[in-house]
Parts: structure tokens; C-alpha cells; sequence
């Protein structure tokens, strides 16, 4: 996996080890906030998201291999909603 360059905004971003989280997140404020990642199109939780400001990181589980990763995003789960999106690679 390679590591994404975080925009101003603070998408999340993947570390090269099996951790991924927003690099630099500042205000994504909003209900039921989770850390996912995309693995051959199947979302993937990594946890509720931890806070709204400061990096981030979250545990890859074991059975997934980080250069599976596709995506990395903010989701809520209760609307079933992407607040945001990165790619990986």
C-alpha cells in the first residue's frame, strides 16, 4: 500500500504498514461516524471514527491484505452515507 498525500481538506490517508485514518481531519462533524476501507468493492469498518481534529489511525483486521485496499473513507453508518472518499494507490 502506498501512502496517499493528504489534501488541505484532510482526507484520509494510508500509512505503508497495515494502519490507515485521516491524516489531518478538521471538521467532520456528523452522526455515527465511521473509519471504513473499500476491498473489492465491500465496505469494510475499521471502527467509529475517534475524533474530529488530528490524525488518525486504524487497524487493518488480519484477514485483509493492505494492497487490497482500494478505498479509504469517513462513512455514516446510520445514513448510509460517504462524508469522504480517497483513493489508494
Amino acid at each position: 500500500m502506498t501512502t496517499q498525500t493528504p489534501s488541505a481538506a484532510g482526507p484520509p490517508a494510508c500509512a505503508p504498514e497495515s494502519k490507515v485514518g485521516p491524516a489531518s481531519a478538521t471538521s467532520w462533524n456528523g452522526p455515527d461516524l465511521y473509519a471504513v476501507v473499500l476491498v473489492d468493492g465491500d465496505r469494510v469498518e475499521l471502527g467509529e471514527l475517534k475524533g474530529n481534529q488530528g490524525a488518525q489511525n486504524y487497524e487493518l483486521p488480519g484477514d485483509i491484505d493492505p494492497a487490497t485496499v482500494e478505498t479509504v473513507e469517513v462513512w455514516c453508518k446510520r445514513f448510509d452515507s460517504t462524508f469522504v472518499s480517497a483513493p489508494v494507490g
